[in-house]
């Protein structure tokens, strides 16, 4: 006969006279009655020992169940077909405390969560479109190239005065004059790139290699210097397989009208970019380079944005030298290895006078050897492969 009993959801015990414990789950009797206490136990929250005999594990999981809300009659309802309805009642009412914390506190985080998603979308709405990151360049000359617009200027030798003064004071310095051995009309056709700056070391050993870097002054900033022609040529062959470009030399008369801002109404015997006065502003020589090559930009660039073109190294060009350019008016001219030497190199550097800087040609012009290591000029004594780079056009 059962002498006590206790529901709890859809839990059932009841404990006879005899002690034993029936426990029951939706109404089906629980073949294992241990387990089943031990699972009411978790669900009400009632911590168990694990010393209790099966009989204590019974009679203190039934008070727990009637401390939890379940049900304390002494004996079963007289009317067997009704409970399952009262049962029922309770149930929907009496739901279990820890259960329904947890539905709580769930519903609780997926309503935070959805509020978090709408801010962020909200965020992204009003935020600028930000540019995504683009894949470094292989092309050390990617932004480096300034567009210069087609023109004409006048291309001449200037007529320069040179004194002698004999050891005897008392006779007259015996003056010789170079005559203009060339003044003719050059139109550039067409829009053409050049860069800002000569080409560094760090641009020659990103293509060349660390171990063909053979300048003598030496920081990735600096100039490349002491390089051959046939170098150069390299050096622009495999830019171009890397970077699937069209880079080359400027030609004379580009590099020409470059310095001289695209702009014929500059002063024809000026420098690049600046007066007689201003030329320590704006380019690297004698008289303030301590005789070294500097890192390129630190002077003032001229009305193009481009710098050292006057200065720091002397710059090869596509052109063969030639000493007689003629008078005759010409298209994109550029001389051709048949009628001269090495390759024209323009603009002088950190070890030449001033006079050496001008953006027209003049007595002081150098070349550049094919075979060997070597560029030439009248002033040997100012020439050396320390001082000699190159600057790319497109």
């Amino acid at each position: 006969m059962i002498k006590q009993t206790a529901t709890y959801g859809v839990w059932t015990v009841n404990r006879h006279d005899d002690g034993k414990m029936e426990v029951l789950k939706n109404g089906t009797v629980c073949e294992k009655a241990k387990p089943a206490l031990r699972e009411i136990a978790e669900e009400i929250g009632f911590e168990i020992n694990p010393d209790w005999t099966s009989q204590q594990l019974g009679v203190n999981v039934l008070k727990a169940m009637q401390g939890a809300g379940g049900s304390k009659a002494a004996k079963p309802q007289p009317k067997a077909k009704e409970e399952p309805k009262k049962s029922a009642k309770k149930e929907e009412s009496k739901a279990p405390k820890t259960a329904k914390a947890e539905d709580d506190a769930l519903a609780a985080a997926q309503a935070e969560i959805e509020r978090l998603k709408a801010e962020l979308a909200k965020a992204k709405k009003a935020e600028t479109p930000k540019e995504e990151k683009k894949p470094k360049s292989k092309d050390p000359f990617e932004g480096l190239m300034v567009k210069v617009s087609p023109g004409m200027f006048i291309q001449q030798s200037y007529r320069l005065q040179k004194a002698d003064v004999p050891q005897d004071k008392r006779k007259k310095p015996i003056i010789k004059t170079y005559g203009c051995k060339f003044n003719r009309k050059v139109t550039i056709s067409k829009e053409y790139q050049i860069c800002k700056y000569v080409v560094t070391q760090a641009q020659w050993k990103m293509i060349m290699g660390e171990g063909f870097n053979m300048s003598k002054f030496r920081g990735d900033d600096l100039p490349v210097t002491n390089i051959t022609y046939d170098e150069i040529k390299q050096f622009i062959e495999k830019l171009n397989k890397l970077t699937g470009k069209k880079y080359r030399l400027p030609t004379e008369a580009e590099w020409t009208w470059a310095a001289m801002g695209a702009s014929k109404d500059k002063d024809q015997g000026n420098y690049a970019g600046c007066k007689y006065e201003e030329i320590s502003d704006y380019a690297w020589y004698y008289k303030n380079s301590e005789n070294m090559t500097h890192p390129v930009g630190q002077k003032k660039p001229n009305e193009l944005g481009l710098y050292d073109m006057s200065g720091n190294v002397w710059e090869c060009c596509q052109d063969y030298f030639n000493e007689e350019l003629g008078n005759d008016d010409v298209i994109d001219p550029i001389e051709k290895k048949e009628n001269c030497g090495g390759h024209v190199a323009r603009g002088g550097s950190a070890i030449n006078k001033s006079a050496d800087l001008y953006v027209q040609r003049q007595k002081f012009r150098s070349y550049y050897n094919d075979t060997g290591n070597e560029w030439r000029g009248s002033y040997l004594e100012y020439s050396s492969t320390d001082d000699k780079g190159f600057r790319l056009a497109l």
